[in-house]
């Protein structure tokens, strides 16, 4: 009688939990299920690109283009395309600039930026091809050097665009593109003197969603590739220090200039003007140490502390928090239903004992 009072308990709550774990699922459904059956219908192809020729004492040379000429002169090469993934498909060539991201390191233009670096430079035999899964090609291409150009390190880039593969699911209007983009990165160096010259032209407070920062105004004055690093320094109108950083950026490239965030770390800083004392080391063991003000208003930090918006509900969520949340669902039910069982068991065992 109590083995089966025990039995009927569990049975319930594990009926009770199920329903709750079915119910996380359905959720998770259109963000993560749908997606899965979708990529799992049918083969998808995928490119990949690396130059045709590499230089044995550069192993670099394997991965991306590194070429060397003068002003006014006309470079051959080609690159190998390949087919890596496990369906035919067509896939379009084309050239772009490429600059400094914010957190500095190499980012490329889209394909409607306008070009006037080495995306404009460069010339392909072909800009569109279509093969089959593990096939490759050849495309040979030209990089024309102006007369006008100044001498030091430029970059950009070829893009290999596949086909725009869509997914549909239709009882949830769950729909999806997915845009597949390879690059591969045409350093040229243009034969000439070689200037390495970092400035700082400002700073300014920043910062959202509770997280401070200064933004470091950076200019790359030089022409040279550079990967500052140092420390930022941040002292109150007594000189106390209230902020150290260590700083180590990634590839800054010549002619840029960058809002670099510097976050604020354990306490934030209130309103009231700071000195910020910025010291990097770049290039040949060159150094920029300046030291700029900067005013922070209470507005501003109104701004990055304001409270958040209202909560989003389930439906407005990303794929990677519906698969959190049907997680977490599972791993609560599962300690609950283990409880439950635990509890009736110790219940049942007490009653037994009962005279």
């Amino acid at each position: 009688m109590y083995r089966l009072f025990a039995f009927t308990c569990t049975r319930t709550l594990s009926r009770l939990l199920l329903g709750v774990l079915v119910l996380a699922l359905s959720f998770t459904y259109g963000g993560i299920i749908a997606s899965s059956t979708t990529h799992a219908a049918s083969g998808v192809a995928s490119f990949s690109m690396q130059p045709l020729h590499a230089d044995p004492a550069n192993p670099l040379t394997k991965s991306y283009f590194v070429l060397t000429s003068a002003a006014g002169t006309a470079l051959q090469n080609g690159l190998r395309i390949t087919n890596t993934g496990s369906a035919s498909g067509t896939v379009t060539l084309y050239p772009v600039d490429a600059t400094t991201g914010q957190n500095s390191g190499l980012v490329y233009n889209a394909q409607n930026a306008p070009r006037s670096d080495v995306g404009s430079w460069l010339q392909l035999a072909q800009q569109q091809l279509t093969l089959q899964a593990g096939q490759s090609a050849i495309v040979p291409f030209q990089v024309n050097i102006p007369h006008d150009t100044w001498s030091g390190q430029h970059i950009g880039g070829i893009v290999a665009e596949s086909d725009t593969q869509a997914s549909t699911q239709q009882q949830n209007t769950f729909h999806v593109n997915v845009q597949n983009l390879s690059i591969v990165a045409v350093q040229v160096t243009v034969a000439g003197p070689q200037v390495e010259l970092l400035e700082m032209t400002g700073v300014q407070a920043g910062g959202a969603n509770g997280y401070q920062n200064l933004l470091i105004s950076l200019n790359n004055a030089g022409t040279a590739l550079l990967k500052p690093y140092g420390t930022l320094q941040v002292t109150d109108e007594q000189g106390h220090v209230l902020q150290r950083a260590a700083l180590k950026l990634d590839t800054f490239m010549p002619h840029t200039t960058i809002n670099y965030p510097v976050y604020v770390q354990s306490k934030p800083l209130t309103a009231g003007t700071y000195t910020v004392d910025l010291l990097l080391t770049y290039g040949h063991e060159r150094t920029l140490h300046t030291k700029k003000t900067v005013t922070i208003t209470s507005q501003q930090i109104a701004q990055v502390f304001k409270a958040q918006g209202p909560l989003r509900f389930v439906g407005s969520l990303a794929g990677w928090q519906y698969a959190i949340i049907g997680l977490l669902l599972v791993l609560v039910s599962g300690c609950i239903l283990f409880m439950s069982y635990t509890f009736c068991r110790k219940l049942v065992i007490s009653i037994g004992k009962k005279p």
